[in-house]
């Protein structure tokens, strides 16, 4: 009666397998044709899983490339972006530094200019009023 009990277990277990559409081998000669089959498909899945992880790899690989090469840019654009600053810095360093000597030459020249004004006063000699007003009737009557 167990048997009995097992082979209809059995049974039925087998039609609900039966039932997704997979034939159920009827001997020893179809079933290692079936297992033959199941092992064949089972190794090209197993090739074409190798061949997608080997491929996921070449681009993991890349990706990782590409991103050493992003980080080496943006270091580079950073050095880059401290130069300019630096730069800029020394610019208007050299821009304040000339409106100084700007400053500096002007003040110079004016002081130039006084001294030789001051000194051609000195020089030149001294007219008088009554010398002044001589030589002014005496350019008329020429």
């Amino acid at each position: 009666e167990e048997l009995r009990k097992e082979s209809e277990k059995i049974a039925k277990e087998l039609q609900e397998f039966n039932s997704g559409g997979v034939q159920i081998p009827q001997n020893q000669a179809e079933a290692k044709k079936v297992l033959d089959g199941l092992v064949k498909e089972n190794d090209d899945l197993q090739r074409q899983t190798d061949v997608l992880r080997l491929e996921l790899e070449k681009e993991n690989t890349k990706v990782q490339e590409d991103e050493a090469e992003v980080a080496d840019l943006q270091a580079e654009a950073a050095d880059l972006e401290l130069q300019l600053a630096k730069i800029e810095d020394e610019e208007k360093k050299s821009a304040r530094e000339e409106v100084e000597l700007r400053k500096k030459l002007d003040a110079e020249q004016k002081q130039a200019v006084a001294i030789a004004q001051e000194r051609a006063g000195e020089t030149a000699p001294k007219v008088s009023k009554k010398d002044k007003r001589t030589k002014a009737r005496a350019s008329k009557m020429e």
